[in-house]
């Protein structure tokens, strides 16, 4: 390889990088066309699905799930109490954390979102089989240890 831009899409990796960024978009945009007329934005159902995985979590612990920043979790958790589909709780060992849990509208959305989802998987996935989505995932897994953050005090290598 000389470098030059051109040449680097002859690059498999390259072409794989590209490709991935296109379909992650595209899934995502997929999903949303799918969500629109529940009323949530990207950002607001993927808070719901923090909480839905895990009643109870800290406003901190969605931030991180969603990577995004404590108050940008601040403002999608004020949202979501406003539209009355999660509440604050105090957490009994920690006054000073709140713990977010869902409302029955909250339960509601969330599930109408799997459904959803449902659909929108069986759609992209349909021409797959077993085999073939156990060896993609095993390949996205290997890709998602090179580019996740090491565990602190473990070294890559």
């Amino acid at each position: 390889m000389d470098g030059t831009p051109l040449k680097d899409f002859e690059d498999p990796r390259r072409t794989a990088s590209v490709r991935i960024t296109v379909l992650a978009r595209l899934l995502r945009a997929r999903f949303d066309e799918m969500v629109a007329d529940l009323g949530v934005t990207r950002s607001q159902w993927g808070a719901l699905v923090a909480v839905a995985q895990d009643e109870g979590i800290a406003q901190r612990g969605i931030a991180q799930k969603l990577e995004i920043s404590d108050a940008s979790a601040g403002r999608i958790v004020d949202r979501l109490v406003a539209e009355n589909l999660v509440e604050r709780r105090r957490q009994e060992q920690d006054r000073r954390v709140q713990a977010i849990h869902m409302t029955k509208a909250g339960h509601d959305i969330t599930r109408e979102l799997d459904r959803i989802a449902a659909r929108a998987e069986e759609a992209a996935w349909r021409d797959f089989d077993l085999d073939e989505m156990t060896t993609m995932i095993a390949l996205l897994d290997r890709l998602h240890a090179n580019l996740a953050p090491p565990v602190e005090g473990e070294t890559k290598g």
